[in-house]
């Protein structure tokens, strides 16, 4: 469902960015756990995910959804902050 957070959030110039780091997030856990119920599980908050943002869209206001545009950070400082938590 981060598709479906990520453009309740962003604005929308930044919805592709927020996007493709939640892929490149997704394609590093499925690299580590190598497991059918991982891929499964993550298909399936993709499907629900990117079904579920045209209803989400109207759920925050434009400043918002700014604020958190300037609040996005690149994907390698993400996934050190990850590792650093343990997460990854």
């Amino acid at each position: 469902m981060r598709s479906a957070a990520a453009d309740t959030a962003m604005a929308a110039g930044r919805t592709p960015s927020a996007l493709a780091a939640s892929a490149a997030f997704d394609l590093v856990t499925l690299a580590q756990a190598r497991s059918g119920q991982a891929t499964r599980a993550i298909a399936r908050g993709w499907r629900d995910g990117l079904g579920g943002m045209r209803a989400e869209r109207g759920t925050r206001t434009r400043g918002e959804r700014k604020a958190a545009a300037e609040r996005l950070v690149s994907f390698r400082e993400a996934f050190h902050e990850q590792r650093r938590l343990g997460r990854l």
